[in-house]
């Protein structure tokens, strides 16, 4: 049986299978692994994996080809387990056709079958999608919860940074946070050349927990759809980009231009009042240019450009 988080353990206990269900939960907060976990429960009895069919986005899309070959494994009668299920990973993704392509399939429900998706973040489905799924929305842990389970399972340190999200915490080296804060500590001074390669440079990091179970369940024989790309742990080990911590250094200075407390970066507060004083419009405007050049961030063509672009910028904000 999958492992969940603490925090998870009752909704999994308490969710049976219906026709279709739509899981809402962060993956920073356990959200991949419970619903690799519900898959295996709504099998139900038997043996084998060939019953569940995993479903990932390819390129950050999850196609039309993909959602038809999804709808065909739903055609045919269990294998070896009470039910088939297909579970759509990180179902965010589906382009716009592709939602549409699977709407016959929900307003159809069978015993035997059963259509299981995970967003991880909320609002970015149709609501034609939505409506049509029984919704479940498990609560994130709390702050006393998520600091118990990260000293034994992540990294304390790095808590705060991630939002409390425990599970976060295991996708970036230790001194991330760190390294970042004393790079961007040096505002108007900031050498980018050195920064740059920091920033920049892919972060061989863990798998995710989610990520190991899926790769366990396709080495017993769960199909993985053929229309996402060859799921290896070449291709699902990824980097961190700087953009993440540079767009948190900067949330905690808009927040010390209110005389807020940082949140990421709680140890810098002094240096952040120090960068942002008397400096609150361009601060904020700062903060929106961020938020709108992020669209950019995974194009491999643009990204030390980008980078480049962005930390000039950073660099003026602090004169």
């Amino acid at each position: 049986m999958t492992t969940v988080c603490p925090w998870h353990e009752t909704v999994l206990e308490n969710t049976t299978a219906t026709a279709a269900t739509l899981l809402l939960s962060d993956a920073g907060n356990g959200g991949g692994e419970l619903a690799l976990a519900l898959a295996e429960k709504f099998c139900g009895e038997g043996s084998g994996a060939a019953d569940l069919l995993i479903t990932l986005p390819e390129n950050n899309h999850i196609s039309v080809a993909a959602i038809r070959h999804l709808i065909t494994f739903l055609s045919f009668a269990p294998v070896s387990r009470q039910r088939r299920v297909a579970l759509v990973l990180q179902a965010e993704c589906m382009q716009a056709a592709a939602a549409n392509a699977l709407l016959k399939t929900l307003e159809e429900p069978h015993h035997d079958k059963v259509l299981l998706l995970w967003a991880s973040v909320n609002g970015q489905l149709p609501a034609t999608v939505v409506s049509r799924c029984r919704m479940l929305m498990p609560a994130a842990p709390t702050k006393a919860a998520a600091a118990t389970y990260t000293k034994t399972h992540g990294n304390v340190d790095l808590l705060a940074y991630c939002a409390h999200r425990p599970l976060a915490t295991t996708h970036y080296p230790p001194n991330w946070q760190i390294e970042i804060a004393n790079y961007l500590q040096q505002g108007a001074e900031l050498d980018i050349n050195a920064a740059l390669p920091a920033l920049t440079a892919g972060v061989e990091q863990q798998l995710a927990t989610w990520q190991q179970q899926v790769l366990e369940y396709i080495k017993q024989g769960a199909p993985l759809n053929p229309h996402c790309a060859e799921w290896e742990e070449s291709k699902i080990i990824g980097g961190i980009n700087g953009l993440d911590g540079l767009l948190k250094w900067v949330s905690d200075g808009v927040r010390s231009t209110y005389a807020l407390a940082p949140i990421f970066f709680p140890a810098h507060a002094a240096v952040l009042q120090q960068l942002t004083e008397g400096k609150k419009k361009k601060w904020l405007d700062f903060y929106r240019y961020l938020i709108q050049r992020r669209a950019l961030q995974t194009h491999p063509l643009v990204k030390d450009l980008y980078m480049r672009e962005i930390l000039y910028a950073y660099q003026r904000l602090c004169i």
